[in-house]
């Protein structure tokens, strides 16, 4: 299936083939290596599960209950990551996690759970697509090293990944790769009146620069000041501020947050930055700008005008390098180079959901986009490639209370 829509309102649709309701998936779904079938993780109320379905049926291969020990945290939310043939989950054991691993084909246990980790943040596969890597270690220290886990391994070993962490709540601010604390940030020396701790709001790192979003509350946490500054990833030399911006998370299609493109900022309008509003109120970028900005210089590449937007504002960033721009009441396409709407595109999958509050379906939005109004018996085609996975002719997609396939 191809990404560019047709112009006709008589548009074609896709029927559907099967349809899993229950347990509702959790995150998107992964194609096993030969294709033939879907992994996902599945929630019921407390019941969380890792499951396997054939791809052309949708009939349960296997189903692995991923037992809880007291403790919700470091459950994996992302979509399943498989390394081979083998799959890896994160179950909750007190006050960490532990890996375990299924074979993708039967949903047999390979080999011992992991030991347990007080932390496991950005589990993915290593650089050699042979074990997982993930930040974290068995107590906890700082700063959290890169550790690999293959299967059928007892223990952790010490990785290269590239794994980055910015840690805003040391003094001064840390930029770490795998365990290794590159250089250091005073943030007083970006915002003279930013308090200590508190004062960093997100970071995104592209290539040889890495931005970093700097705030200052007044009475009552509502803003009063804002900038954005970038620095140099390898040393920390600072490059350029641009104050009055708030930087934009970019996310990617698979929920992670995206290290490509240019660097986005949201520019209020200097009068909404007074004390009346706080940096999550989405009245405090009325009347503003999206602006994407050079990362090397910081100079404005393009920008485009903030509407009124339902909810904060949110940036997904395509596989070609476009931008889904939804501000909850109106979602558009941004060509990446220009900032222009691309008109000729059905948003229809990627448009938010308007029958309830928008906190409501962000998980799942970020995991996997999903059809506006849930699962339909037929959704309008082409289906854009960004959407689910191809298996075979069927395009399988998870969706707020299902996983379903089209053709």
């Amino acid at each position: 299936m191809t990404s560019a829509a047709p112009t006709s309102t008589n548009r074609p649709t896709a029927q559907v083939v099967w349809g899993v309701a229950e347990p509702a998936p959790l995150t998107g779904v992964t194609l096993t290596p030969d294709g033939s079938s879907v992994i996902y993780f599945a929630e019921a109320g407390t019941k969380r599960s890792l499951r396997a379905l054939e791809a052309r049926t949708g009939k349960v291969i296997w189903e692995a209950d991923l037992s809880d020990r007291g403790s919700a945290v470091n459950q994996t939310i992302t979509p399943p990551v498989v390394v081979g043939d083998s799959v890896a989950a994160v179950i909750a054991d007190g006050e960490g996690g532990r890996i375990r691993v299924f074979d993708v084909r039967t949903g047999a246990r390979v080999g011992r759970d992991s030991p347990v980790a007080v932390e496991i943040d950005q589990l993915g596969p290593c650089p050699d697509g042979r074990a997982w890597c993930f930040i974290g270690d068995t107590r906890m220290h700082h700063p959290l090293p890169t550790l690999r886990y293959a299967p059928g391994d007892r223990s952790f070993s010490p990785a290269k990944a590239g794994l980055v962490v910015v840690n805003p709540v040391a003094d001064p601010f840390e930029y770490i790769v795998d365990g290794e604390v590159q250089w250091t940030l005073d943030p007083q020396s970006i915002m003279k009146t930013c308090p200590r701790y508190v004062c960093m709001r997100g970071w995104a790192t592209i290539g040889e620069v890495t931005a970093m979003g700097f705030r200052e509350s007044g009475k009552g946490g509502h803003l009063v000041s804002t900038t954005v500054a970038a620095f140099t990833t390898r040393t920390g030399r600072k490059r350029w501020v641009s104050p009055g911006d708030q930087l934009a998370q970019v996310a990617t299609q698979s929920g992670h947050f995206s290290h490509e493109g240019d660097v986005y900022v949201f520019t209020p309008e200097p009068a909404r930055v007074n004390g009346t509003y706080d940096d999550f109120d989405v009245r405090l970028l009325y009347g503003g700008r999206l602006r994407a900005l050079d990362p090397e210089t910081g100079k404005e590449r393009w920008s485009v005008a903030l509407g009124r937007s339902r909810f904060q504002p949110r940036l997904t960033r395509l596989s070609n390098g476009d931008l889904i721009f939804d501000e909850g009441n109106q979602t558009r396409l941004l060509d990446a180079a220009s900032g222009d709407v691309i008109a000729d595109r059905d948003l229809s999958y990627w448009r938010s959901s308007t029958d309830g509050p928008p906190g409501r379906r962000a998980r799942l939005d970020i995991t996997e986009p999903m059809i506006d109004g849930g699962p339909s018996d037929t959704v309008r085609e082409p289906i854009p490639d960004e959407i689910g996975v191809q298996a075979g002719d069927l395009r399988i997609v998870a969706q707020p209370n299902g996983v379903y396939a089209y053709r």
